[in-house]
């Protein structure tokens, strides 16, 4: 076998639409190539076999296999044996081997059918499956999962022309006899196309009748067994192809002979649909060997005009994409010199987004000899999406334990094509994500991934996730997470609202919690400028999780026009997260709205001003319930601290005194707080806190 090395030599074209194909020509020399067959394997790589003569009169034909590498091709002379070898057919198996059909003449100058592999890195000597005394004609293969190779070939003689199915086991290198499918002619072009689903199940196509125009019949096999589907397509039809796309849906391609255009059905319904008129009127398509269906499921289809009309004559190669409810306007790809030789022919292959190659033979004229190229034309046609992202290292700040820091990934989209970024999780106690669902972003554009941290100990702590997305410059991102926990004060309070309620000294508290695990320091306590409210104390020192009570004062002069009001308290402290605390305070002074407060308190609760007041070392505490209630009265000092416990039971109604003796307490401010509650409740029904004066 020769080997040959064929550079490709990369040059921009820009056609109608803005459509940007390379123009590489992988052969120009004085031969004759076309029939090719072409494939892409796993990784989009492309494969392709041809036929290659001297020129087109020469008997002597050359199968050749051409295979992708980095920046070129590497093609083999599959055959070079100077004999008529012919329309090859390719297949990949499951493990990237190439499997390739030919015909060749016997040495009783019949047309059989041989076959290759390269399953041993080089291709084996092709080896005759067939052996009667029939000519074949246009084999198409398929191979397998379970090393089955499945051709169809056409059969040519005196008395009648056939459509056969056979099956070569690539295991013991057994072939079944032969199947007639139905009657049939091929003339030039292939006349039946095979497909296999992701569950195993094989899909054939083909043409009967005669080569101008025949039904069009699909059978399935499966597991040997050959069983024809029903499709609703009664024109006569030429060049039926068949492909599954990524969403298992079985795509059925045709050439209507009546009107001359190409339709495709498919069975997304469960069954096979009404067919869809693919390319326009008085186009003609000829010369296409297949049709291809990108990741996303649009269609691409590439063939040469052949509108004969003096004033529209036209034999340009063009291309058709879309889906099954809308095709785009033809695209020219190529203009061809009108030789007047037929053999120009194109196959396609599509993957991602758009991204296509085309592999055309040309037919020129050379030195007065007709000579056909392979010309491969490659781009992407919908622009490409590009992902960008502001880091790849993402350092949270510093977080206190137990609690949750945020931060935002942004991905930006630089590129000229929907951006999709794909679910994923993050399997991490310390840090999350929040991206269960696909993300668009459309081109130019920047949409947010928040990422989460909570650290359970005061230490580093670290992590990385992986987003993937359709980016053609990079089809992951890895993202490293880096977080800090730190131990740290936390000011925290039941209510974030101080409502003040009194006719002469407002009086209320508030309780303030540290939730942190290092003592929190309490610098300051301030008030707004309406009403200024003084509060116990002023600064304070609360240990990791325990609390105090403060009380508040507030001892404005109200008139009628200020029964409402509302300022604000600042708590000033050494929580780096909110170092200073804003409390609302509200207030309504009750003797303007009802004239006196204490009638309304007779009526309902009352706590009195304890007498004496200022006092040493005794004073009497007097209060006033309506009911028969859970009585609460304690005594506080500056710091909210209970010094003394005087009432914690349950009391009839009517008016209680209850003595406060301070004679080991020392000089100073001191609180006394009234709770009462209905037994039935489990909120207290009144509650209120008065001032009182030790002086020794």
């Amino acid at each position: 076998m020769k080997k040959l090395l064929l550079l490709i030599f990369l040059g921009t074209i820009i056609y109608a639409q803005q459509l940007r194909l390379t123009n590489d020509t992988l052969s120009v020399k004085n031969s004759f190539s076309n029939n090719q067959f072409l494939v892409k394997d796993a990784k989009s790589k492309l494969h392709f076999v041809y036929t290659s003569q001297a020129n087109q009169s020469n008997r002597s034909k050359d199968i050749f296999y051409a295979e992708e590498t980095a920046d070129s091709f590497n093609v083999i002379n599959i055959t070079n044996d100077n004999e008529e070898d012919n329309y090859p057919s390719l297949s990949l198996d499951k493990d990237g081997n190439s499997h390739i059909v030919f015909l060749c003449r016997d040495t009783l100058n019949v047309f059989q059918i041989k076959y290759t592999n390269n399953i041993r890195r080089n291709f084996s000597s092709p080896v005759f499956l067939t052996d009667d005394n029939v000519n074949k004609a246009n084999p198409i293969s398929i191979i397998s999962p379970d090393s089955i190779l499945h051709i169809v070939y056409f059969t040519y003689s005196y008395q009648k022309n056939e459509i056969n199915y056979v099956a070569y086991n690539l295991k013991d290198f057994t072939i079944t006899k032969p199947v007639v499918l139905s009657e049939g002619e091929t003339k030039g072009g292939n006349e039946a196309s095979f497909a296999l689903d992701k569950k195993g199940k094989l899909y054939l196509v083909l043409k009967t009748g005669p080569a101008s125009g025949g039904n069009l019949k699909c059978f399935t096999i499966t597991k040997g067994k050959l069983r024809e589907v029903l499709l609703d397509v009664e024109e006569q039809v030429v060049h039926p192809k068949v492909v599954v796309d990524r969403f298992n849906t079985v795509n059925i391609v045709y050439k209507n002979t009546v009107d001359n255009r190409l339709y495709i059905i498919n069975n997304i319904s469960g069954y096979f649909g009404e067919p869809v008129a693919v390319t326009p009127e008085n186009q003609n398509p000829v010369g296409f060997n297949n049709f291809a269906v990108d990741d996303v499921g649009r269609f691409y289809f590439v063939y040469q005009a052949s509108d004969s009309s003096e004033e529209k004559k036209d034999v340009s190669f063009y291309l058709v994409h879309g889906s099954i409810k809308k095709f785009s306007d033809p695209i020219k790809i190529k203009e061809l010199p009108n030789t007047g030789f037929a053999g120009n022919q194109a196959s396609i292959s599509a993957c991602g987004n758009g991204q296509i190659s085309i592999l055309i033979s040309q037919v020129d004229i050379r030195d007065f000899k007709a000579v056909s190229d392979l010309i491969l034309k490659r781009g992407q046609i919908f622009g490409n999406p590009m992902i960008e992202v502001q880091s790849e290292n993402l350092t949270f700040p510093e977080t206190a334990v137990g609690d949750t820091s945020y931060t935002k990934l942004d991905f930006h989209n630089s590129g000229s094509a929907l951006l999709k970024v794909y679910p994923t999780k993050l399997y991490n106690r310390h840090f999350n994500i929040t991206l269960s669902d696909t993300i668009y972003i459309k081109p130019d554009s920047v949409k947010p991934v928040w990422v989460s941290f909570t650290p359970t100990d005061s230490t580093t702590f670290n992590a990385s996730v992986k987003y993937f997305s359709n980016a053609v410059n990079s089809k992951s991102v890895n993202i490293s997470l880096t977080g800090k926990g730190v131990y740290l004060p936390k000011l925290s309070s039941p209510k974030d609202t101080l409502f003040l309620v009194d006719e002469n000294g407002f009086s209320y508290s508030l309780v303030f919690m540290n939730d942190g695990f290092v003592p929190l320091k309490i610098d300051s306590i301030k008030s707004g400028k309406n009403f200024p409210v003084t509060a116990s104390v002023d600064s304070v020192t609360i240990n990791s999780n325990e609390s105090i009570v403060v009380f508040f004062e507030l001892s404005s002069t109200f008139t009628e026009f200020d029964e409402y009001f509302s300022d604000s308290i600042f708590v000033y402290s050494n929580d780096p997260r909110n170092p200073v605390k804003k409390f609302v305070v509200q207030g309504k002074q009750y003797e303007i709205i009802t004239g006196s407060r204490e009638k309304q308190y007779n009526d309902q609760y009352q706590l009195n001003q304890n007498y004496p007041n200022p006092f040493n070392p005794s004073t009497t505490i007097s209060f006033t319930i309506n009911s028969t209630a859970y009585v609460k009265l304690g005594v506080f000092d500056a710091l909210a601290r209970q010094i003394a416990k005087l009432v914690d039971e349950t009391l009839p109604a009517g008016t209680h005194n209850v003595t406060f003796n301070g004679e080991n307490l020392s000089t100073g401010v001191y609180y006394y707080k009234l709770q009462v509650k209905n037994q039935e409740k489990s909120q207290p029904d009144f509650i209120d806190v008065k001032k009182m004066i030790l002086v020794k």
